[in-house]
């Protein structure tokens, strides 16, 4: 499995980008963060990404989640996915946001 990670500096928030192996799918994890680190693992990975994978709406996790799908033409989930080799389980967790979700990918 390949992951890459993003931090936005001013919010402390997580992006990522995880692969199932090069020249793969993959599937981005929040967008809150800058894209550049996660747009680079895709190019250099030659992934293809299938999905953005939404933890929670508030903004410092969706700040690019319209240009994500923009230019991949690709949807948002928040449950369960099966793209190429990533099988993704959506565990809910209400609390810091009654809409929270976590993700298992590949029982990891």
């Amino acid at each position: 499995m390949i992951v890459g990670r993003s931090m936005h500096e001013g919010w402390l928030s997580n992006a990522y980008v995880v692969g199932d192996a090069p020249g793969g799918v993959a599937v981005f994890v929040d967008s809150g963060a800058p894209l550049a680190p996660l747009l680079e693992v895709v190019d250099r990975e030659r992934l293809t990404p299938t999905h953005v994978l939404r933890t929670h709406t508030h903004p410092d996790h969706v700040e690019h989640e319209d240009e994500l799908r923009e230019r991949f033409g690709i949807p948002v989930v928040t449950g369960d996915l099966h793209t190429g080799g990533l099988s993704v389980k959506a565990i809910s967790l209400p609390g810091h946001s009654d809409d929270g979700v976590a993700f298992v990918v590949n029982d990891e």
